[in-house]
């Protein structure tokens, strides 16, 4: 997995006695060694979406918090296959280098529902190592993941989501209705979660493997 700067920055004294730290660069690989942190509130104005930033050489690429990230998302997902000049891919592209799923950075995100779900091919889940490192996605702040994941049933679709930070998550409904996703993600943090009838319907998940509150509804 490709890491960020790290998150300890060292001070500097200016004029004497005044001791400033520097300003954190703008992605830093999370204390848990896998996410991957936007450290700003937002995009600057005036950038585009997403926000290509670039940390010891290596670009990552920063979604806003809007319907816009989810369209472009789904869009890279659907054509990756496609040549670097294709209209899904470019805004994905830095120094004639396509970013990979796991330099994309969703901390500002708050709505990932049918982000990956219902796609007309599924195309990014044909190959596996395409999106195995979803993984690095922050979701700390996502509060609808409403069929995010539903029919997903190419490739072998089994990204290691294990680790999410979901305990912001409201909306759950079908979240992996008719998946073959089957990691063990029961110990998830789903105290906010209100709603999620179908999480499992038809899929390939085991009762035991998700969180224990959503097994009265499992099947």
């Amino acid at each position: 997995m490709t890491q960020a700067a790290a998150g300890n920055y060292a001070s500097r004294s200016v004029s004497g006695s005044l001791v400033v730290a520097p300003p954190p660069p703008p992605v830093i690989l999370d204390t848990n060694g896998v996410t991957l942190k936007y450290t700003s509130s937002s995009i600057p104005s005036g950038q585009s979406n997403p926000y290509i930033v670039e940390v010891s050489g290596i670009s990552y690429a920063v979604m806003s918090d809007s319907q816009d990230s989810k369209t472009k998302i789904r869009a890279y997902a659907d054509n990756f296959w496609q040549p670097i000049n294709h209209s899904a891919i470019m805004p994905f592209v830095a120094n004639g280098t396509i970013i990979p799923f796991s330099r994309i950075v969703t901390t500002l995100m708050t709505d990932m529902s049918h982000l990956f779900g219902t796609f007309s091919t599924n195309s990014l889940f044909t190959t596996q190592d395409t999106y195995d490192d979803l993984s690095t996605w922050d979701v700390s702040n996502v509060t609808n993941m409403y069929m995010m994941f539903r029919r997903t049933q190419y490739g072998g679709f089994n990204p290691n989501i294990v680790n999410w930070d979901v305990s912001n998550v409201i909306d759950m409904t079908g979240m992996f209705q008719s998946s073959v996703f089957n990691r063990n993600i029961s110990q998830w943090t789903v105290t906010n979660v209100t709603a999620y009838s179908y999480f499992t319907s038809m899929s390939s998940l085991p009762k035991t493997s998700i969180p224990e509150k959503f097994r009265d509804t499992y099947g």
